[in-house]
């Protein structure tokens, strides 16, 4: 089985999961022909190696299977008549648009049970479940922070890192709202924020940022630091490694890959307890924040209200609060242990090589 993938090849969450796959494929020698979706961008010369020998040349096989990656509302383009799409989503309703895109592919791939049940509702039952891969090669709990770190954490400060880009989605006020009910003036305690978002408006960046800093919102500014943007995985992986703690508070994923890497490196996380990212998360690998309702997922930009996503209220910012508290207290030593040694196997499952055999056993099975 030959397969022609088209997909953005770039530094985007779909650019990063269509890499991975690419890896993955060459490392159990699958058969296979590139087509970039977009300008190529590589994040190192060994990578745009690897990944430009498959790019397509002068012709291609037009029996091949097709495999499209993309939004949900651009799964149309493919390059035989063997139409296979695979996307991701936050929420948990779906646009006309992304309906008739969804539905113009013989089969459609999604990374969670979760995303499956919301395709189900709409009657789209050709579906099969691929859950993502990481590179353990960087993200594993063996890596030392390099003498020329990205960033270096002081003494033994403790640090709980919050990854994500800054808007409503990823709950990064609720990760400040949590770290300022947890502690005080006197703790020697941290938040880290890698929270850069290059997509979205400047002045409203500016905006959001000025408002997490503000002294109202977070009497603890002066323990928060707004990391500079990360450019490599690698430079990634060292701040995760250095942290006591992940913090997690979004209201919807599509999969949250910065979650599963960094508990891969052996980091105990919190993070709430729906979406996509329930496809890895259980009581055994992370410090769960139970959702209790869901409300209309609105940010102004991105989402206009059209479908939900978990409403973090009160209770969810003290539970995870509590479980902050008590991680710097050191009264989590045990079931810190149990959830290290679980979220390490659960990061080392979902390596590259599963995931693209996953994935070439779901086409088989078509």
């Amino acid at each position: 089985m030959h397969l022609n993938i088209s997909a953005p090849i770039n530094f985007s969450g779909y650019g990063i999961m269509s890499k991975s796959l690419i890896k993955g494929l060459a490392s159990i020698n699958q058969s296979m022909t590139v087509f970039p979706d977009g300008k190529c961008q590589f994040e190192t010369a060994e990578e745009a190696a690897l990944i430009s020998q498959y790019i397509v040349k002068d012709t291609f096989d037009n029996n091949a299977v097709s495999l499209r990656i993309g939004y949900p509302d651009n799964l149309y383009a493919h390059t035989t008549n063997k139409r296979i799409g695979m996307t991701v989503f936050e929420g948990d309703k779906l646009s006309t648009k992304d309906l008739s895109s969804i539905k113009s592919n013989d089969h459609i791939v999604v990374p969670s049970k979760w995303a499956k049940s919301v395709l189900e509702g709409y009657g789209v039952t050709n579906v099969s479940v691929v859950p993502l891969g990481i590179d353990t090669s960087i993200f594993n709990n063996k890596i030392e922070p390099s003498p020329s770190n990205y960033y270096r954490k002081r003494g033994n400060t403790f640090v709980a890192l919050c990854i994500g880009k800054l808007e409503k989605r990823k709950g990064i006020l609720e990760s400040v709202l949590a770290f300022n009910k947890a502690f005080s003036f006197k703790d020697d305690v941290e938040l880290w924020l890698s929270c850069y978002n290059p997509y979205m408006p400047e002045s409203e960046y500016a905006r959001m940022l000025e408002t997490i800093t503000s002294s109202k919102v977070n009497p603890l500014w002066s323990k928060t630091v707004i990391l500079p943007r990360v450019e490599t995985q690698k430079d990634l992986a060292d701040i995760m490694c250095q942290a006591d703690c992940g913090l997690f508070m979004s209201h919807a994923e599509g999969w949250n890959l910065p979650l599963l890497e960094t508990m891969a490196t052996g980091t105990p996380c919190i993070a709430t307890n729906y979406s996509a990212h329930t496809e890895y998360i259980n009581s055994d690998n992370c410090f769960l924040v139970d959702i209790d309702s869901l409300e209309p997922a609105n940010d102004g930009l991105w989402f206009k209200g059209e479908s939900n996503w978990a409403c973090i209220g009160d209770d969810q910012i003290a539970t995870a609060a509590t479980y902050l508290n008590r991680m710097y207290a050191g009264l989590y030593s045990d079931k810190q242990k149990a959830v290290i040694d679980n979220s390490i196997q659960t990061g080392s499952c979902h390596n590259l090589e599963k995931y693209a055999s996953d994935m070439v056993n779901a086409i088989k099975a078509i």
